[in-house]
């Protein structure tokens, strides 16, 4: 959607799990955005005015395929892993002491590792060319959740609250400058970490068989524009750390203990090189 023309039209899109309540108020950009955030699809905001733009929406619409049933009966069966990591301790277990155990006998196979190439095999948004127009089973799926959004969006801001007041507003400013006292309603947990310090940060909590991994998710306008050098900086410090929906506060409490353990460590080594 991003086009590179001296004044470009800009689309900001906005995945449906990393907003909540989007407002618009300027009458020349158009957004895509998702409310409430728990649910699988979203709205597209366009002011009246800009009759060509919502028309050629409407088309490009249209026209897609249509999802067929037996892709989306591979695609979801493909999620089963992923579904079974966000809901099932049970599998969970299973899973982290089998790469504990097989992290013993190689090296090689270790939480990072393993994370890395199962992303690369399930890129989520590092997707072109794939959009389809939805089929009546996701419409139908969409429908029969809109009563769970809140119950969701409550469980995330639960545990996102947990997560922050584990923290010192010195450790909050470093690792999350976004943070402003308001609970993320999203089950991604990302953490800034300058870019330099990044394989460090990584290795650090593969070592306590923490998953990690690079930011899969955000991206920067495809063309040159004012401060871009510094958007790409904090583009390529965002990490993803693990969801917090489904840890205990136990959990919670040992992964926030780890980023103050590494807060302390590079605080001390800057210190040193003073």
């Amino acid at each position: 959607f991003l086009t590179s023309t001296s004044s470009p039209t800009i689309f900001m899109m906005s995945s449906s799990l990393a907003v909540s309540t989007l407002t618009v108020e300027s009458p020349d950009t158009a957004f895509f955005g998702a409310d409430p955030v728990a649910l699988g699809g979203g709205f597209m905001y366009i002011d009246n005015k800009h009759d060509k733009v919502i028309n050629t929406a409407i088309d490009m619409i249209e026209a897609l395929p249509r999802e067929k049933r037996r892709k989306r009966l591979f695609d979801l069966t493909k999620k089963i892993p992923t579904y079974l990591l966000y809901n099932s301790r049970f599998f969970l277990f299973l899973f982290f002491n089998t790469i504990k155990f097989l992290n013993f006998l190689n090296s090689k196979i270790n939480i990072l590792n393993i994370t890395k190439s199962y992303r690369a095999q399930n890129p989520g948004f590092d997707h072109f060319d794939y959009m389809l127009k939805p089929s009546n089973a996701l419409f139908k799926s969409m429908f029969r959740n809109f009563d769970n959004y809140e119950r969701i969006e409550e469980l995330f801001k639960e545990r996102y609250d947990v997560f922050a007041n584990c923290f010192s507003q010195e450790v909050i400013s470093y690792f999350f400058p976004w943070y402003k006292d308001t609970a993320c309603l999203t089950p991604y947990n990302t953490i800034l970490i300058e870019e330099y310090l990044m394989d460090q940060f990584l290795e650090f909590l593969n070592e306590s068989h923490i998953s990690c991994i690079l930011n899969p998710t955000y991206k920067l306008f495809n063309f040159p524009y004012e401060n871009d050098k510094k958007d790409l900086k904090f583009n390529n410090g965002i990490a993803y750390i693990p969801s917090l929906a489904i840890m205990s506060r136990k959990e919670i409490t040992f992964l926030s203990e780890k980023i103050i353990e590494f807060y302390n460590i590079i605080s001390s080594s800057k210190e040193k090189k003073k």
